[in-house]
């Protein structure tokens, strides 16, 4: 079984100069946890539903062996219902969900770092992350 942990997501409110602020939406998310990802993604859907920000268009490429998909970058909340602890940050917006998967977004080590991450083999089988 892979590791995956449960958290939310928000959009990062916009505060104008008459002190309106448009609202902030938050959802729950299934993340898996990937320490060779070296940047956070979220499925593109998800970042969209909850009005993300868009903090640079095309910023990368993502290449795998089942092809190469162009990104974006957003600025989102990043949530940790164990700890109750808010982390702003920089993700890549990027087609995640399917039928087949359990996740919906894909920690990587800009978030992992945030946090305390430990894996225990052998017989012991303990994966614990807090964030």
């Amino acid at each position: 079984m892979s590791p995956v942990i449960d958290l939310k997501i928000s959009n990062v409110p916009v505060v104008t100069a008459s002190g309106i602020s448009e609202p902030q939406l938050s959802i729950p998310v299934r993340a898996l946890v990937d320490t060779g990802a070296d940047l956070t993604a979220i499925d593109i859907g998800l970042l969209e539903s909850i009005g993300a920000r868009v903090a640079e268009k095309d910023a990368g490429e993502v290449v795998t062996m089942h092809g190469s998909e162009k990104y974006d970058l957003y600025l989102i909340n990043v949530h940790s219902v164990e700890t109750n602890k808010n982390f702003g940050m920089i993700v890549s917006g990027l087609k995640i969900r399917s039928e087949k998967k359990a996740y919906e977004m894909v920690i990587g080590l800009n978030l992992l770092t945030k946090g305390r991450l430990e894996i225990v083999g052998n017989s012991g089988g303990t994966f614990t992350l807090t964030l």
